[in-house]
């Protein structure tokens, strides 16, 4: 189980909620997305954070350190790469 799931199951567990109560909370149709993130599947959306982290009351910047650490190493991992998707060496521009 990632970081991840790990920090948001026992957050929500820390509330005693469960995680359809968590999905209706936050307007999702049910709880599999709440059981996707917890099992490492899935991530909240983004635009979603703030109503987690409402609801749980966490602090903000473990939350921020979490992601950033998360999405730093998926970064440096895609640099490593020979070829990394979506980098494109710029063209010069025509005068």
């Amino acid at each position: 189980m990632s970081e991840y799931a790990k920090f948001f199951r026992k957050a929500r567990r820390g509330k005693d909620i469960t995680q359809t109560e968590l999905a209706r909370l936050l307007d999702f149709r049910s709880g599999q997305l709440i059981s996707n993130i917890e099992r490492g599947i899935s991530f909240y959306p983004l635009n979603r954070l703030p109503q987690v982290v409402k609801i749980l009351d966490l602090e903000i910047e473990p939350v921020l350190s979490l992601i950033l650490r998360i999405e730093e190493k998926n970064l440096r991992r895609i640099f490593k790469t020979k070829n990394p998707v979506g980098l494109i060496k710029p063209s010069k521009p025509d005068l």
